[in-house]
């Protein structure tokens, strides 16, 4: 994990809570900076800025929705609940509760004695067992066998050791052993199964000889452990929550940078996890703006409906002009300026916010609609990483393009063969209305790439007809060799995150990210960061000869390829055309999705090449 100094404006996200009481708004703005950095040392504080100044939100959902401590204090009360049907609710509530991630740790054990986590190599059990005492060391060989096998047990392992009593029945926790694997700093995820398996209490990771080193990726692996999404269930009393551990903050372990990656996650999956029938268009739209409120410098505008039209969104309004009244298109813009003002480079992040997608016209079976409610996970990626850049006050410009529709079925959906023009003016012929993703992204691309502080309520220039022709010459234009130089004004970089294709997760499966890059030296960056920070993600290539799948009769290009072959690689080759040449690029195709829990990754939405994502940038533009 990357490092960075704790000045005020860098401690915002390390305690993050929702709607504090309203006496809270009034701290003066430096009392507040200053509170937010004795907290970053453990000291006393009151609530982070950004979350106090957030609007009231209902209640989290999670069975850690309220943090039973804080860093020097008690829990801020819980936000007074907004009306059922009320916009916003489900994309405030993700926006106030992904600070939820602090009630897992603590600053110390009440009684000062926290139960100890024993961090060891396989090879070192057998010793580890030979200094408990002779009882309860034959207790466990008998229990767990593993224990005392020559090799040691496998890496991932965790171990409940027990005080025993009078007649060698287990009693009270005395401490715990994690295994990991040997030879180095284990990663993130060898830590995020602890939460899970250990009973109430407050307990303290000790590397022992051969351990692991205790720093960021412990803590973060406990954090992301820790999260929990009950989602509608119906339960009673807070029981369960007083049974779940927490950990004494690791010993070197920066607050801020922990927290901030917590909190991204935490965010997306609430996003993605939350159904399509409460989280629509105008519910995002809330997510986001609950995330800019109260950041200073982060402003939010929208266009919405058929004004979609006249503002030059030909493609968003297309795809999400059949949704029911109420759940109408929209682009949803945050812009940000980091510290230093207007002089830094300018990053633009595009989501893919189709909050529900049946196919369209060309309606998907029951069995691939089941999840479609993640298909707005993108979105919720790149709000989580905008939410992340801003929290550690990265100095750049921020820029955060959101296409938010549902692909819903009625007489006005958009139809397979109608042609579309994007907002820059190229054609597409469409083959499929299921392939709707890579549309909305076509109108943000071409945005994305706009000279800095072009407003979303104007059309682009290329929309006139002879425009649209160099548009269509250039996209026509195979990148060879190193790409041009970006035009003057252009942004340093633009990422899009998106759940495009199928044919990515048949490629890598539903746990590897996939990304496209013209750019080597971006590349090699994206996969150094991704390695940093514990978060696989894995270059698939812009291949040229394939553009040719992409040849329309009628129109500049298809949608999407026919035929079953590089879906993924076609896809990320039609939203190419749309990239201003020369313009650093990053598509990433993901699945957003666990279909079922593993240590750290409940089943439910996800966030995947996020922290790598922010390690890209960070490492390219943090060090200015």
């Amino acid at each position: 994990m990357m490092r960075l100094p704790h000045s005020p404006r860098q401690v915002r996200c390390l305690l993050g809570f929702a709607a504090a009481p309203a006496t809270r708004l009034a701290v003066p703005a430096v009392r507040r900076g200053e509170a937010a950095t004795r907290r970053a040392h453990g000291l006393p504080g009151t609530l982070c800025p950004q979350r106090a100044l957030r609007p009231a939100a209902p209640p989290c959902r999670s069975s850690a929705s309220w943090p039973r401590m804080v860093a020097g204090g008690a829990p801020p009360a819980p936000p007074a609940p907004a009306d059922a049907g009320a916009h916003g609710d489900a994309g405030t509530r993700a926006a106030a509760c992904s600070g939820r991630w602090a009630g897992a740790f603590a600053d110390a054990a009440p009684d000062g004695q926290p139960i100890p986590i024993d961090v060891l190599p396989p090879g070192s059990v057998r010793g580890w067992l030979d200094g408990l005492p002779p009882a309860v060391a034959a207790w466990l060989t008998a229990t767990r066998p593993a224990l005392s096998r020559p090799a040691g047990p496998s890496p991932g392992t965790i171990v409940v050791v027990p005080s025993l009593g009078e007649e060698g029945a287990p009693r009270a926790v005395a401490r715990a052993l994690l295994v990991v694997a040997p030879g180095g700093e284990a990663g993130v995820w060898a830590y995020a199964g602890l939460p899970a398996a250990l009973p109430g209490g407050v307990f303290e990771l000790v590397p022992a000889d051969g351990g692991a080193p205790v720093g960021d990726g412990p803590a973060l692996g406990w954090a992301l452990g820790a999260y929990a999404w009950d989602g509608y269930k119906k339960k009673g009393g807070t029981a369960a929550d007083a049974a779940k551990p927490t950990l004494v903050w690791p010993a070197g372990a920066d607050r801020v940078m922990v927290g901030a990656a917590a909190a991204a996650t935490y965010l997306a999956r609430d996003l993605v996890n939350e159904p399509a029938s409460a989280l629509g268009p105008a519910e995002l739209e809330a997510a986001v703006r609950g995330v800019a409120a109260g950041i200073d410098g982060a402003t939010v505008d929208t266009v919405v409906g058929d004004d979609l039209l006249a503002a030059g969104w030909p493609m968003v309004h297309a795809v999400g002009r059949a949704a029911a009244v109420g759940r109408e298109p929209r682009l949803i813009e945050l812009r940000w300026t980091g510290p230093d003002g207007e002089d830094r480079p300018e990053v633009v992040l595009v989501g893919k916010g189709v909050v529900f997608d049946t196919g369209g016209v060309n309606v998907k079976t029951t069995a691939g609609m089941r999840t479609m409610k993640k298909d707005m996970a993108g979105a919720a990626q790149t709000l989580g990483l905008a939410q992340m850049i801003m929290d550690t006050a990265l100095p750049i410009r921020l820029r955060l393009l959101i296409p938010a529709v549902e692909n819903s079925i009625a007489g006005n959906a958009f139809r397979t063969s109608d042609v579309l023009a994007a907002r820059n003016g190229l054609t597409s012929e469409i083959v499929s209305t299921d392939a709707e993703g890579r549309l909305i992204l076509a109108d943000a691309l071409v945005a994305a790439c706009e000279p800095t502080g072009s407003p979303i309520a104007h059309p682009h220039p290329a929309a006139s007809d002879e425009s649209a022709d160099d548009a269509s010459a250039a996209a026509d234009t195979p990148i060879s060799g190193s790409p041009p130089p970006a035009p003057a004004g252009t942004p340093a970089l633009v990422v899009d995150c998106a759940t495009l294709t199928g044919a990515q997760r048949v490629a890598m499966g539903p746990d590897i990210p996939s990304f496209w890059t013209h750019h080597d030296a971006v590349a090699a960056r994206l996969d150094a960061a991704a390695a940093a920070a514990d978060d696989l993600v894995w270059r698939l290539p812009l291949h040229e000869p394939y553009r040719k799948m992409l040849s329309s009769s009628v129109a500049d290009c298809v949608n999407c390829s026919s035929g079953g072959y590089a879906g993924a690689i076609t896809a990320a080759l039609y939203l190419d055309q749309f990239v201003t040449r020369g313009v650093p690029w990053v598509h990433v195709d993901f699945m957003g999705f666990n279909a079922s829990s593993s240590p750290g990754r409940p089943e439910g939405g996800e966030a995947m090449g996020l922290r790598a994502l922010y390690g890209l940038i960070h490492e390219r533009f943090g060090r200015q």
